[in-house]
């Protein structure tokens, strides 16, 4: 799936886990994944799949917190499943505001 986020993503304050201290305030984008994709190792923030944030989805924790000021230089991010390199999604940010 590819999208564009579209819109206006307001600054959170002291936004917490899993950010350290300096981190935890910015603005941030929440992803829901499905439940075909729990307990399945994902790698975000690569094109191609390698080197990456490895994460793996599960039922009490689905989502992934986006610190958009962390999006890549081309303003893409995507999630790829790391054993097929099969890809989830791609979200565009590069249309959206910071406020």
């Amino acid at each position: 799936m590819k999208g564009t986020v579209i819109g206006t993503i307001k600054k959170i304050s002291n936004y917490g886990e899993p950010y350290e201290e300096g981190q935890r305030d910015g603005h941030f984008f929440p992803v829901k994944f499905a439940g075909r994709y729990f307990d399945k190792n994902v790698t975000v923030g690569s094109q191609n799949g390698e080197g990456g944030k490895q994460i793996t989805p599960t039922a009490s924790d689905p989502y992934l917190i986006i610190r958009v000021e962390n999006v890549t230089v081309d303003g893409k991010i995507s999630a790829i499943l790391a054993d097929t390199k099969e890809e989830i999604f791609e979200l565009d940010f590069s249309k959206a505001t910071l406020a």
